[in-house]
């Protein structure tokens, strides 16, 4: 109740300060398991592809904005999943992520793990390989341009010059791996491929 208040209240003034266009909606499936998978340039990635997507998305969050007693009210009781980066096998995430696919919940995943320094893309991590070879959830690639602009690692607020564009891909299925040995060849494949869709919607190249 808490995600559908806040996106009822925000959305609209979201849309309005910083975005400018958004292509490739109807690419988002109306039900099931999906897994969004986008750059990470800005905190505003966060909250303008939640403000255009009209299913609850539960991201990927790094332990640290837990922690903040502000943030932490909102992260829990929106169910957004809790990474401990130090962890290195991130045991409870993966078990949280595979109990909101079973259930058909939308996962949302930034693969290159933190925010873009440069508003480049970063050479993604693989874990999103895994949580697709042990759910087979769907990836649907999105690519965000111009939000480092509005709102860099380097800025302290958001900007208002500009808005940002948001690109939507056709959902990627790998149904031929799931339930394959997780070989790093495979889990490279699969990042690789979602990293490229994401580098073609935002007119980049990924550092393979």
């Amino acid at each position: 109740m808490l995600y559908r208040l806040l996106r009822f209240i925000f959305a609209p003034l979201v849309k309005i300060l910083w975005i400018r266009s958004v292509e490739g909606i109807d690419n988002i499936p109306r039900g099931g398991p999906l897994i969004i998978a986008s750059n990470h340039q800005s905190y505003l990635d966060f909250f303008c592809f939640m403000a255009i997507c009209q299913r609850q998305i539960h991201y990927l969050t790094k332990k640290e904005h837990f922690e903040n007693k502000i943030w932490r009210f909102f992260l829990s009781r929106t169910d957004q999943i809790l990474v401990d980066r130090e962890n290195f096998a991130k045991t409870n995430t993966y078990q949280d992520t595979m109990k909101l696919l079973q259930r058909g919940k939308v996962l949302g995943v930034f693969p290159e793990g933190a925010r873009s320094a440069t508003g480049k893309l970063r050479k993604a991590h693989t874990g999103i390989a895994k949580i697709v070879l042990t759910s087979g959830a769907p990836v649907l690639p999105v690519g965000i341009k111009g939000t480092y602009e509005l709102w860099s690692r380097l800025d302290k607020f958001p900007k208002f010059a500009r808005r940002c564009e948001i690109r939507i891909g056709k959902p990627l299925s790998f149904s031929e791996l799931y339930n394959k040995d997780k070989a790093q060849n495979t889990l490279l494949y699969i990042t690789n491929t979602i990293m490229r869709q994401i580098a073609e919607l935002i007119d980049q190249e990924y550092p393979e």
